[in-house]
């Protein structure tokens, strides 16, 4: 389903919280890990992402505590910046091909 108006990075991603949703992911970790495996720089601040998302502080913090935890995400900083910056892990997918495999939706997604 297309809505009108919504830019084709936030179709794309929300293909992609849904997959992550649909794997098991509880919904707002799923739209987290979509956004940060999306994003351009492949990384974001807790602000950008928690603006994107509409979502309260809670909620995001939660969800990239749960993706720390787990080893999909970590945090970068720059010098000189007191933020933390949140990326993507891509190495998860390297030890888990026998999760993704047998979901035929990934590669289409992918795409």
């Amino acid at each position: 389903m297309r809505v009108t108006g919504q830019s084709a990075f936030a179709r794309k991603w929300n293909k992609w919280a849904f997959f992550f949703e649909r794997s098991g992911f509880a919904p707002i970790t799923g739209r987290v890990f979509a956004y940060l495996l999306l994003c351009d720089p492949p990384h974001s601040d807790f602000f950008a992402i928690q603006g994107f998302l509409r979502a309260s502080k809670s909620a995001v913090s939660n969800a990239l505590t749960t993706l720390t935890s787990e080893g999909l995400v970590d945090y970068i900083t720059f010098s000189g910046n007191r933020r933390r910056y949140f990326k993507n892990q891509y190495e998860w997918l390297a030890g888990q091909p026998e999760k993704v495999a047998p979901h035929d939706r990934f590669g289409r997604i992918a795409g």
